[in-house]
């Protein structure tokens, strides 16, 4: 061990491999019954690790595109990258990720435009961060924001009572959301 440590790296070990890109292939689910397969479906995207534990609806191509009724952007209209493997994000994979934690199309517009990083570093701003970057998380119907340089210096070398921003979640939960005329929550 403490050979490995302090000896030089090995030609070998100073060049790193190409990673490979992952290819996600669809999944088909086929079961007796519909609850059999919703079943089947979500065991399976717990046993993987792909979502957060609360129950999934699978993303047929026709939800999907009943989804996309909930708005007139183009499904292949790029939103940004997702981290941490920085995929892209599209409309149609928000679109994918709604059906699946049960939203409605009338929420799709309100899903993917009121949460801004303008409007979460407005909704921060007494903690002065200098830019607020958005990812959209697919798998996970959710969207994890990034606030820069908030947490004076973070960890041990801040003198903030929340120095690591575990708290950060429950704050932004408090933002309310405007919903337009006409969408049913």
């Amino acid at each position: 061990m403490i050979d490995a440590l302090t000896q030089p790296l090995t030609r070998e070990e100073t060049i790193p491999k190409p990673k490979e890109k992952e290819v996600f292939l669809p999944v088909e689910i086929t079961a007796e019954s519909y609850e059999a397969a919703l079943e089947k479906f979500n065991q399976l995207f717990l046993e993987n690790h792909w979502g957060d534990g609360l129950p999934l609806l699978p993303p047929t191509p026709e939800r999907v595109k009943w989804m996309l009724t909930g708005t007139n952007r183009s499904p292949n209209e790029v939103i940004g990258k997702v981290a941490p493997k920085n995929g892209i994000a599209t409309i149609e994979k928000i679109a994918i990720n709604a059906v699946m934690a049960g939203a409605k199309p009338e929420y799709l517009p309100v899903i993917s435009s009121w949460l801004t990083p303008e409007r979460v570093k407005q909704h921060f701003a007494h903690n002065h961060p200098t830019r607020v970057e958005r990812f959209d998380l697919p798998g996970f119907g959710a969207m994890n924001f990034l606030l820069h340089d908030v947490l004076g210096g973070g960890g041990m070398a801040s003198l903030r009572t929340d120095n690591l921003a575990k708290a950060y979640g429950q704050v932004l939960l408090a933002l309310e959301v405007a919903v337009p005329p006409g969408v049913a929550v």
